[in-house]
């Protein structure tokens, strides 16, 4: 099975996952134990 028709038969998953690693790279990166936002 190719990676296109994986993809597109997991579109939803695939667009979830993306979500949610933006939200753990947001909140790493906003979070208020990192020395630059001390």
């Amino acid at each position: 099975m190719g990676l296109k028709t994986w993809l597109s038969r997991h579109k939803l998953g695939v667009l979830l996952m993306v979500v949610l690693l933006l939200e753990v790279i947001c909140f790493l990166l906003t979070a208020s134990w990192l020395p630059w936002n001390a």
